[in-house]
């Protein structure tokens, strides 16, 4: 195999962040060679150069800049204004000066704000842009970022997307989407964690342990899991582990207050994520479909959730309700109504869970990274 100069590119910590960490990962066992754009690291990676990023600034000058370019943006965008933009976010233009000095064979780019970056350094390189959200409508549900953003990331799209090389995303739904709005078919590269030698724990003293971790995001609605909580009987249990918004965390927090058989657990390294949550039964996928990339997701810890080897428990969210099925390993509900989801949560038998449990062991051995990134391999093979 010929070894490759790739560079890697996020607006994340490349050490923590999943999707560039494993990425890189994986560039580095085919022995190419390694360069990483992103936030400064807050653990060790191997890679041959880091280029790190700045922060945005909290200085209230600073974010009155960005705020007048997102304002000259969302009125019609331009390069020039999201150079600068960039630019005063990150110090885009520091590592711009420093990357046209090198010569790379495939730059693979974890955000769409650094599309514009990737293009003006690439020179012969092969451009691999993973998309992983449908950008359009990600943060749809905020006024302010629709009014401020949606345009700066519709312009990126139709500018950038057909020049890519290769475009990735997390599922068919999304697939979807950006073919018949953009004229391109991405590669399905799902979130897809590395395989963990574990086995479904059995439940313990008629006991049935519910579990959920990952961001506050107030548009994945968690307060409707404490809802479902409150109409379940005394056999059940739910601890969250979660990130992300404090002001989310605490008013969910409150709403929990009265109800003992609810806790808020001190959230884990990611690479204790999985060994911590096999100790449960079920986890909780169940988002309504506040935003389309909320409709369409297939999120990380559904993954997770079936490499602890847990049972899942979704509502009638179309891609994950396709996993789900087709592998057996959970219940799909059908709303995201809290009484109704109680109602057939109540029902369920023990050995209903420990099947669902039993076929998510089953499950592990196909949807873990190691299967998944053959499509990444082949692609920078290709490169």
């Amino acid at each position: 195999m010929i070894s490759k100069n790739i560079l890697v590119m996020c607006l994340a910590d490349p050490s923590g962040n999943p999707r560039p960490n494993r990425a890189i990962n994986l560039f580095n066992s085919m022995n190419h060679s390694i360069d990483v754009v992103g936030f400064p690291p807050s653990a060790h990676i191997t890679c041959r150069q880091l280029y790190a990023l700045g922060t945005p600034s909290k200085n209230p000058l600073k974010r009155m800049q960005r705020l007048f370019y997102k304002f000259i943006i969302s009125l019609k965008p331009s390069d020039t204004t999201i150079q600068c933009l960039s630019q005063i976010r990150w110090n885009i233009a520091d590592i711009s000066h420093k990357l046209s000095f090198n010569e790379y064979d495939v730059i693979l780019v974890e955000d769409i704000h650094l599309l514009p970056l990737a293009f003006k350094i690439k020179n012969d390189a092969s451009v691999i842009f993973d998309a992983r959200e449908y950008h359009p409508r990600e943060f749809e549900s905020s006024l302010l970022w629709t009014l401020t953003e949606q345009k700066h990331r519709l312009y990126l799209c139709h500018k950038y997307l057909q020049k890519c090389d290769a475009v990735l995303t997390v599922s068919p739904s999304l697939q979807n989407a950006y073919k018949e709005n953009f004229g391109i078919t991405p590669y399905l590269l799902r979130s897809l964690p590395y395989y963990q030698n574990a086995s479904p724990k059995p439940l313990q003293n008629a006991k049935i342990r519910l579990v959920h971790h990952g961001i506050a995001n107030k548009d994945r609605k968690l307060e409707l899991m404490i809802e479902i909580m409150n109409h379940l009987d005394a056999r059940f249990t739910l601890d969250f582990y979660l990130t992300g918004n404090e002001a989310y965390k605490s008013y969910l927090q409150k709403l929990a207050a009265k109800n003992k058989r609810i806790r808020f657990m001190t959230p884990v390294a990611f690479s204790d994520l999985i060994p911590t949550i096999n100790q449960y039964d079920v986890g909780l996928c169940f988002f309504p479909p506040s935003t389309f990339n909320l409709k369409h997701c297939l999120p990380n810890k559904l993954f997770e959730f079936i490499q602890a080897r847990l049972a899942v428990l979704t509502g009638p969210s179309p891609d994950i309700t396709n996993i789900v099925r087709k592998y057996d390993c959970g219940f799909v509900m059908p709303s995201f109504d809290p009484k109704e989801t109680a109602v057939h949560l109540n029902a369920l038998t023990n050995e209903e869970i420990q099947s669902a449990k039993n076929a998510s062991h089953k499950a592990a051995v196909e949807l873990c990274f190691e299967k998944e990134s053959s499509i990444l391999k082949s692609l920078i093979q290709a490169a």
